[in-house]
């Protein structure tokens, strides 16, 4: 048969039944580390506290998921910037192609309107280089 002996939790004046020849104990309603002197209940032993303060660690918790939250917000900006940028510069290579096909037909049609048109359709191709290159976007940022 195990002898027991009957403790007292320093912590939470909870009564606790302990094997007798154990160093050691946690009160089974607080948590605390409470350390035996050979199996003798000593007021003067040494008390290691164990508390888990939930509240704080559920704190942590919201404070960590905020923050990727955050993170994956600013993510999808910044990708939904670069879908941005990248269309413009496709749009950009589409009116230069365009440009230089009316160039070269209005050259050989000796039509100086088509090349004309051509040359305008350059031009509108670096403007919207220029602005996919600098953009709208980073003006915004600025006034943040």
């Amino acid at each position: 048969m195990v002898k027991m002996i009957a403790l007292k939790c320093p912590e939470c004046g909870a009564k606790l039944q302990i094997e007798d020849g154990r160093k050691q104990c946690f009160c089974q309603y607080c948590g605390h580390k409470i350390l035996l002197d050979d199996g003798n209940v000593d007021v003067n032993v040494t008390h290691t506290y164990h508390k888990v303060d939930d509240a704080r660690l559920k704190e942590a918790e919201v404070e960590k998921l905020i923050r990727l939250k955050e993170l994956e917000i600013k993510q999808k900006e910044l990708d939904r910037k670069a879908k941005s940028k990248t269309f413009k510069a496709k749009l950009g290579i589409i009116f230069v192609l365009f440009g230089i096909i009316l160039i070269f037909v209005g050259y050989f049609a000796h039509d100086e309107n088509i090349v004309y048109m051509g040359i305008a359709s350059c031009i509108v191709a670096m403007y919207i280089g220029i602005l996919s290159l600098v953009g709208d976007d980073d003006k915004k940022e600025d006034s943040k």
